[in-house]
């Protein structure tokens, strides 16, 4: 299928997450230099206009890398120098969607997955029980080794070795997301 506007356009559309309904959410860039989270359903194999997710989730000039649950009943979202981040980078925020299609204020998803340095896009597993994000783990410096080492040893601990300080894929049970939705009122 071939995503048509209003979807795509004149402006940019980046990082698209789908919903079992078909469901699409992008970062979509408008003319006057803003980046929004977006939603857009699909109808008889068609999308529908636009729909601007609310301030409370666009909590930025740009807004990106949103990532929404199959059911759609949460997105999980980066954010950069909130007063509750956990260190000093990027922390993933996570917004829930109550029976009215209403977006709850974010909340920070915690050490279990900020105490690493976030480093953008996110998803969920289609069944949702599972969140993968991308994120840092700062390299750590060997001090002493503890035998000798080949130069071919070394570059697998220091190149291959999660933890390098580049960008990984870690996952962990949405479980841990879940427990953080607000009871609805």
């Amino acid at each position: 299928m071939i995503v048509g506007e209003p979807v795509n356009g004149s402006e940019n559309s980046t990082c698209p997450s789908l919903t079992k309904n078909g469901t699409i959410y992008i970062s979509k860039r408008f003319k006057d230099d803003t980046e929004k989270l977006c939603r857009s359903e699909l109808v008889n194999g068609a999308y529908r206009e636009l729909e601007i997710l609310p301030a409370n989730v666009n909590a930025l000039k740009y807004n990106f890398h949103g990532a929404v649950s199959s059911d759609e009943s949460c997105l999980v979202r980066p954010l950069f120098g909130r007063k509750d981040s956990i260190g000093d980078g990027w922390n993933f925020y996570v917004s829930f969607r109550n029976s009215n299609g209403q977006w709850s204020d974010l909340v920070n998803l915690g050490k279990d997955v900020n105490s690493v340095m976030c480093a953008g896009a996110a998803s969920f597993s289609p069944e949702g029980n599972y969140f993968f994000f991308q994120a840092r783990v700062p390299a750590k410096n060997i001090l002493a080794l503890e035998r000798k080492q080949s130069l071919q040893e070394l570059l697998e601990k220091e190149i291959r070795n999660p933890a390098n300080g580049s960008a990984d894929i870690y996952w962990i049970d949405a479980k841990i997301i879940k427990a953080l939705k607000p009871a609805e009122n």
